[in-house]
Formats: structure tokens, sequence, C-alpha cells
């Protein structure tokens, strides 16, 4: 009984540690979406850009613990395609804001406007940032139980 007290305790403090994260994360990305804005780059970008996204994936790492269950099972060889994507997918929406935060240049301007939607999501979206947080969080929770070979 008081194993099970005590778990769910630990999951309304980890639901709460996710949220305020998630408010940090949005805070900070706020401060770098106006600083953006106002064509200001730098170190008071860059580090606005760190903070938003660090607390992102921490967020991110911690929500697979709130949904995941390690005594079951949860992780399968199948899934592991869709997580490594996922991970490039997102590292590369990372990658991208700090490279435009530091220098205000993005490898891809000259498509801008083709790649419009892009931009969007890297620039006001935390969820590049969170979706690495649920890729690390998903290797670190199941360490040691994906079976590539059968």
């Amino acid at each position: 009984m008081k194993m099970q007290v005590s778990e769910k305790i630990s999951q309304i403090i980890l639901v709460m540690l996710v949220f305020t994260l998630q408010l940090i994360s949005a805070h900070f990305n706020q401060q770098f979406v106006d600083q953006i804005e106002l064509l200001e780059f730098g170190t008071k970008t860059f580090t606005a850009t760190l903070l938003s996204i660090g607390a992102g994936m921490v967020s991110g790492a911690g929500a697979i613990f709130i949904f995941t269950d390690r005594q079951n099972g949860y992780r399968k060889k199948e899934l592991l395609l869709g997580v490594i994507l996922s991970g490039i997918i997102s590292c590369l929406g990372i990658i991208l804001k700090i490279l435009f935060s530091a220098f205000g240049v993005l490898p891809f301007s000259g498509l801008r406007p083709v790649l419009s939607d892009v931009y969007e999501w890297m620039i006001h979206s935390q969820i590049p940032s969170f979706w690495t947080g649920l890729v690390i969080g998903w290797f670190v929770r199941g360490k040691g139980q994906v079976k590539l070979n059968p």
C-alpha cells in the first residue's frame, strides 16, 4: 500500500515538474522570438535559446517516465526506427534554431518562402526540444531492453 501511495505522489510531482519546465521553456522561447523579431542576435538570444531548448528537453524526458511502465515491456524493436527518425528530425530543428540565434543565418535562407512552415516550426515551437527529450527519455527509461537480434 505504501508503495502505491509513494508511486502516485512521485507521479504527481513529476507531472508538476514537467508542466513547470514547459512553462519555463515557453517563457524563454518567447524571449528568443522577441529578440529575433528585433533582429538581435548574439549571446543574449543564444542564452535564451539554450535555456528554452534545455527546459524542453528535460520536460520531454520526464514525460516519458509519466506515461510508460518499465515493468510491462513497453519497448519493442519495431518502435526503434520511428524513435531514431523522430530524434533526427527534432535534433535538426534544434541545431538550426541554435545556428539562427547565434548567427542570424539559416542554411536555407534563400528557400525561406518555400520552407516557411519549417521556419515557423523551428522558431515559434517548443516541440523540437520536447520531442528530443522524449527520444532521450525513451532510451534512458528502457536502457538495455531492446534486443535487435531475436
